[in-house]
């Protein structure tokens, strides 16, 4: 399976259409799903290069995640959140515009990876090989009767 990543430099925060809101059904509110559309293509959830440098990675036994570790403070790590930061701030200022929110936004993503860790779905065949990248999957925005953010996950960007 072949799949398309953005570089966190290399997306246009206009290029966000946000699609009809749909009740959400993990927390009380609405869910807008939205594309990310270029001359050549149409995503439906946007992929991006996730290049962050890990401290190590804890697989236990049970359960369906493992946790990714990192130092935050490595210059390279630091770069990624600021990009991040940037990203996240973005989306949430064009869908303010767009549909009208006047809510308070949750600088959700941001504050999650501030905490130096964050957590990977197993893969599915069961191999606890360390992965080499990750990515970063939005696929929408959640909206409360008081704020909204972005959902987002890290997920795992070794081939197959």
């Amino acid at each position: 399976m072949n799949l398309l990543a953005l570089e966190l430099h290399e997306y246009n925060p206009k290029r966000f259409y946000y699609l009809e809101s749909k009740k959400n059904i993990v927390i009380p509110g609405i869910f807008t799903k939205f594309i990310y559309t270029e001359s050549y293509f149409t995503m439906n959830e946007v992929f991006f290069d996730f290049p962050i440098q890990y401290t190590y990675i804890d697989y236990p036994q049970d359960g369906e995640q493992y946790t990714v570790y990192f130092d935050r403070t490595l210059v390279q790590n630091a770069a990624l959140l600021e990009k991040l930061n940037k990203l996240e701030t973005e989306i949430l200022y064009h869908y303010a515009l767009f549909t009208n929110c006047r809510k308070v936004s949750a600088r959700t993503l941001v504050n999650r990876l501030y905490q130096g860790f964050f957590k990977v779905r197993k893969p599915t065949d069961g191999k606890q090989t360390p992965p080499k990248h990750f990515l970063l999957k939005i696929s929408g925005i959640w909206e409360i009767d008081t704020s909204y953010g972005i959902t987002a996950k890290v997920v795992n960007g070794d081939p197959i």
